[in-house]
């Protein structure tokens, strides 16, 4: 099932990785440049939830925000039941795109 959460903003995997080398991180500056282009402050002291689509890239996501400095006193969640969870229950929201 296509779609997303109410709110979610869509960064890929790959836009956090080296071009030639995806097990290695682009750099700090690139990091934040990448988030700050997508309207995240990953200094905010709201809380970010992280999600993907069935819970195994979120962790790249948690990585780059650390790296750029978000720290351990911030809020930082990981939803590990990510989009396969959140789509097939019934009672949560969700943006379906018009086919």
């Amino acid at each position: 099932k296509s779609g997303h959460m109410p709110g979610a903003l869509h960064m890929p995997y790959a836009d956090f990785v080296e071009e030639h080398d995806s097990l290695k991180l682009k750099s700090k500056e690139e990091l934040q440049s990448l988030f700050q282009n997508a309207g995240i402050d990953v200094n905010t002291d709201r809380t970010i939830v992280t999600t993907c689509g069935s819970g195994v890239s979120v962790c790249h996501v948690l990585l780059a925000l650390e790296e750029c400095g978000r720290s351990s006193e911030k809020p930082t969640l990981m939803y590990d039941g990510s989009w396969t969870e959140w789509s097939k229950d019934a009672e949560t929201p969700k943006v379906i795109p018009k086919e």
